[in-house]
């Protein structure tokens, strides 16, 4: 166990140990939030591990959140070359304080993180998933686009990466970047269903919580808001006259920065518990690059359309970010 004040309580267990230490051992109920609920008796765990971990006080305040939390963070993290894994982080926020607790599961270990206050969770956090990165940079996308349309844009970039690539396989350094029309759309929907998360459009829709799977209206219409951003634009090939899209220096830009250093996802869903109701307040992904937080996040719309909207984020920007969401879930506990 790690007790340093400025770092997190850390208690590892076997894979199945610790829901058998939380209802064999504490004999604790579980809420419908809970990681641990079971409808069956769970026997005790019997081994020198468990037996000292219940005797530290916070790992049994740990063990009190986890068995009733009122906040859960369901995030996934993997990517570019990194595998996907999955964790779990729970809250009972109050109106004076907020303790949180994790759930990390690597192999075939349990990795319960204790946080007694929200800067020891924020430093954790931002230091695993964040560019550290202080310095602005443009935000070349719109403040809030539909989903087709925003989704249409992240393989705009993801078809850049590609097309630099291959230019590289083959040593041709390219004078400009282009595809053709027909090559551009047949890999939309190619990357769209295949779920391969090394690149940045399907491993959005892969490890954001509630995304896997989700079905766009595509209308016919859908390359005019790339265009008007400046990120590509409509062309006929010089040399067979065939319709191409060329790239434009914001779709250029960008696609540069993801192509060379787009490190990763982190894909988050922040569910409430109020009264006997599961709620989502939050859901976001976050692909930080060598240059800034890239935050994707849904928002309903005016008309109830499901939005997503970008900001390029500094580590300090990114930072209040996670106090806002924090503060957020909090208040929808407290106030419900």
């Amino acid at each position: 166990m790690d007790n340093q004040t400025n770092k997190p309580a850390a208690f590892a267990f076997t894979a199945d140990e610790l829901a058998k230490v939380l209802l064999g051992n504490l004999g604790l109920k579980c809420n419908k939030l809970s990681l641990f609920s079971s409808a069956i008796p769970v026997v005790a765990s019997s081994s020198e591990n468990a037996t000292q971990a219940v005797s530290f006080p916070l790992f049994r305040r740990a063990a009190e959140i986890l068995a009733n939390p009122l906040v859960k963070f369901a995030a996934a993290k993997g990517g570019s070359t990194l595998a996907v894994e999955t964790f779990t982080v729970f809250s009972c926020p109050s109106s004076s304080s907020m303790e949180l607790v994790a759930v990390l599961r690597p192999g075939d270990v349990s990795l319960v993180l204790y946080f007694g206050t929200v800067e020891i969770f924020l430093e954790w956090w931002t230091d695993l998933f964040a560019c550290k990165e202080n310095t602005p940079v443009i935000n070349y996308l719109v403040p809030e686009l539909p989903l087709e349309e925003f989704t249409f844009i992240l393989h705009v970039l993801d078809t850049f990466r590609r097309i630099n690539m291959q230019s590289m396989l083959l040593y041709r350094p390219l004078k400009e970047s282009r595809i053709s029309g027909n090559d551009f759309m047949a890999s939309f929907e190619v990357a769209l269903n295949s779920g391969d998360v090394r690149w940045l459009m399907p491993a959005l829709f892969s490890i954001t919580p509630g995304l896997k799977g989700i079905l766009l209206d595509l209308h016919p219409d859908i390359i005019d808001t790339a265009e008007a951003l400046h990120f590509i634009k409509r062309t006929k090939n010089p040399n067979n006259g065939e319709d191409d899209l060329l790239y434009l220096d914001p779709g250029i830009t960008l696609g540069y920065e993801f192509a060379t250093s787009w490190l990763f996802g982190l894909g988050l869903a922040v569910e409430v518990l109020t009264g006997d109701e599961v709620n989502i307040v939050a859901r976001e992904f976050l692909a930080p690059t060598a240059f800034a937080n890239h935050l994707f996040t849904i928002v309903k719309g005016n008309s109830g359309l499901e939005m997503f909207t970008h900001f390029a984020l500094t580590l300090e920007e990114y930072r209040k970010h996670m106090i806002a969401l924090l503060r957020k879930a909090a208040v929808k506990v407290t106030t419900g």
